[in-house]
């Protein structure tokens, strides 16, 4: 919100984020949104960002979704781009230990396949991933064929974060 400019009046603070620093909405897009509260809806409807909820997912796929995104924030795929994960756009099943659940989220393999492809465009510059509350996981149920042994934690949605970063660092499930 304060790097869009949709903060007004602007919080103390920061000050040193003038407009040539903001981001353009043309290049900013939101996949696998979900339960949006009617204020928010109505600012997204107003903006010129990309929204792709949970219906586009289940009714393009989440292939088609994010190759519409890409084209979207960056159509000749020159430009570096940056990712913010934000956990809580998984369904609760696979990432309890957020402090916004809400059923009806990415699944593991659509969450891993934005990861995937994003690393793969070579522009992936950036990530960060957010919402992960370890207070509020769960253990994770068991070790499954495929895990990949060099990650040991042993909570369900700390394990899913750390996995989900190594997949935009090149890492595959498939």
């Amino acid at each position: 919100a304060h790097v869009l400019n949709w903060i007004s009046p602007p919080m103390p603070g920061w000050e040193w984020l003038r407009q040539e620093h903001m981001m353009k909405e043309q290049r900013v897009a939101f996949i696998g949104l979900r339960d949006v509260d009617v204020l928010e809806r109505q600012l997204l409807r107003q903006s010129g960002v990309a929204v792709y909820t949970m219906h586009e997912v289940d009714r393009w796929g989440i292939g088609q979704v994010v190759e519409m995104a890409l084209h979207r924030v960056n159509p000749h795929s020159d430009r570096p781009i940056h990712l913010t994960f934000d956990i809580d756009a998984c369904d609760p099943s696979i990432a309890p230990g957020t402090g916004t659940c809400s059923r009806g989220g990415l699944s593991f393999r659509e969450a891993h396949y934005i990861c995937e492809r994003l690393s793969m465009t070579n522009n992936l510059c950036s990530m960060d991933l957010v919402e992960v509350n370890p207070a509020l996981d769960e253990p994770t149920p068991s070790k499954m064929h495929g895990d990949c042994s060099s990650i040991t934690a042993d909570m369900q949605t700390v394990r899913l974060a750390i996995e989900l970063i190594s997949s935009a660092l090149g890492r595959v499930i498939c």
